[in-house]
């Protein structure tokens, strides 16, 4: 069988691969995927690497992936709460009311989650 043009990765590969990465705790791998990337990186991805950055407590890197998901849209409310959760984790309660007060200065809401259990 031959290919009769080359098949390139897109985002949802990249965003597979930053999330196998930091769930294995490799951020700074999954962080410098993502910087190579021959396209620029969605919100998806910024926040894959929060997720990560939240499972394994790197705050540095979560704010920062927090930062650039938030620039690319800043009335998704995922981005914010995946850091929010992330500083209560830690206890990082003044953190946590930043973040609160932020969303409400730029009225961002988050939906409540349903389910149809």
């Amino acid at each position: 069988m031959t290919w009769e043009h080359e098949i390139s990765p897109g985002e949802d590969h990249y965003v597979c691969m930053v999330n196998l990465l930091g769930r294995a705790g490799r951020i700074k791998e999954a962080e410098d995927l993502i910087l190579k990337m021959p396209f620029q990186p969605g919100v998806m991805i910024w926040q894959t690497l929060l997720a990560a950055c939240h499972l394994h407590g790197d705050v540095e890197t979560g704010k920062q992936a927090a930062e650039r998901s938030i620039d690319l849209n800043s009335k998704d409310s995922a981005s914010y709460v995946l850091l929010s959760n992330m500083f209560a984790g830690l206890n990082n309660w003044d953190g946590v009311g930043t973040l609160r007060q932020l969303m409400k200065t730029r009225d961002v809401r988050k939906r409540p989650g349903s389910s149809w259990l």
